[in-house]
């Protein structure tokens, strides 16, 4: 039985969380069977937030689904930050930049293949975020990589 809805209502823009990252993409693609016209829910993945997938759904970019993007991606680094320093993140930015040591090297190369400054929020007062550019399981922290060539 086929059944043809009078009227969808959305609350738009929204951020939903989901257990697996492919549930996102397939709840857009459900509603946007049932949408007609030219109208199309569009999504962005924005990340993990308390091991959920975040995913951003909106008609169309605006203030508020700026607003509710920023706002997430604050809360996904700041558990990134959290989870690097063992589930509390450090007292101040004094305390963070003290991690960033920039006679180190920054053309060194970490085990996950991208350079030591990569690893800190060059936006943030060089907070060590972990390597912004891999999945959280895949690069926690600076491990440099043995016998690298840079």
């Amino acid at each position: 039985m086929k059944v043809k809805p009078k009227e969808v209502l959305l609350n738009l823009p929204v951020a939903l969380l989901f257990d697996e990252p492919w549930e996102i993409a397939s709840f857009a693609s459900n509603i946007n069977a049932i949408l007609h016209g030219k109208v199309r829910l569009k999504v962005e993945e924005l990340g993990t937030l308390g091991g959920k997938c975040v995913g951003l759904f909106y008609l169309q970019r605006n203030e508020e689904s700026q607003q509710i993007h920023d706002e997430f991606m604050r809360l996904i680094e700041q558990e990134e930050v959290a989870s690097h320093f063992g589930g509390t993140p450090p007292v101040s930015f004094e305390d963070i930049a003290e991690f960033y040591d920039s006679n180190f090297g920054d053309n060194k190369l970490c085990e996950c293949g991208h350079e030591y400054y990569r690893h800190f929020d060059t936006y943030d007062n060089m907070a060590p975020v972990g390597c912004k550019y891999c999945h959280i399981d895949q690069c926690s922290g600076f491990k440099e990589k043995q016998n690298a060539q840079t």
